[in-house]
C-alpha cells in the first residue's frame, strides 16, 4: 500500500513538473533545457575520464587475507591514479567517506591494517593530489609514473601478507 502511494505521488510529481514545463515560454524553456543538457554533460564528462577504482567501495571483511591485502593495494593504486588523471582532492575524499570505521573496531588483522592506512590517507590525501600534480611526478614518462604507483600498491599489499597471512 506504501509502494502505491509512492508510486502515485511520484506520477503527479512528474505530471506537475509536464504542465510548468509545457507553461513556460520558449526562451524559458530553452534555457531550461540547456541547463539540464549542461548538467548532464559535465557529470557524463567526469565519470568517464577518472577511474576511481575501488576508492569508493566497502573493506571486504568476509574475504580471504589474500584477497583483503590485495584490495588493499589496489585501493593505493586507486587513489593515485584518480589524482594522476584528474580527480580533486575532494572527489576523492568523498569517495573515501563511503566507508569509514574506527580501526580499534578490529583486533589485529588486515580491517584494522586498512582503516589505519585509509585514516591516515584522508589527512594527506591534499598532498597526494599535490604529489602528483607537481613537476617532478608529471616529468616522468606514463611508464614511470605507472611504476612508482604499482610499486606503492605492491608495497602495502606485501606487507599485509607478511602481517596477517599466517594469522587465518
Amino acid at each position: 500500500m506504501n509502494s502505491d502511494h509512492n508510486v502515485e505521488k511520484k506520477i503527479g510529481l512528474k505530471q506537475s513538473l509536464l504542465e510548468t514545463f509545457k507553461g513556460l515560454d520558449t526562451k524559458n524553456k530553452t534555457m531550461v533545457i540547456g541547463g539540464v543538457v549542461l548538467v548532464f554533460g559535465i557529470l557524463l564528462s567526469f565519470s568517464g575520464s577518472v577511474n576511481t577504482g575501488n576508492i569508493g567501495e566497502t573493506f571486504p571483511q568476509e574475504a580471504s587475507v589474500k584477497e583483503q591485502c590485495h584490495f588493499i593495494g589496489e585501493y593505493e593504486r586507486s587513489m593515485y591514479r584518480a589524482a594522476v588523471e584528474g580527480a580533486s582532492a575532494e572527489d576523492i575524499l568523498e569517495l573515501m567517506n563511503n566507508d569509514i570505521k574506527d580501526p580499534e573496531e578490529f583486533k589485529h588483522s588486515p580491517a584494522q591494517y586498512f582503516y589505519k592506512i585509509k585514516q591516515s590517507s584522508i589527512r594527506k590525501v591534499d598532498n597526494l593530489v599535490a604529489k602528483v600534480t607537481g613537476e617532478k611526478f608529471q616529468s616522468k614518462s606514463g611508464s614511470e609514473q605507472n611504476e612508482k604507483i604499482d610499486y606503492r600498491g605492491k608495497r602495502l599489499e606485501s606487507e599485509c601478507l607478511a602481517g596477517f597471512n599466517r594469522s587465518k
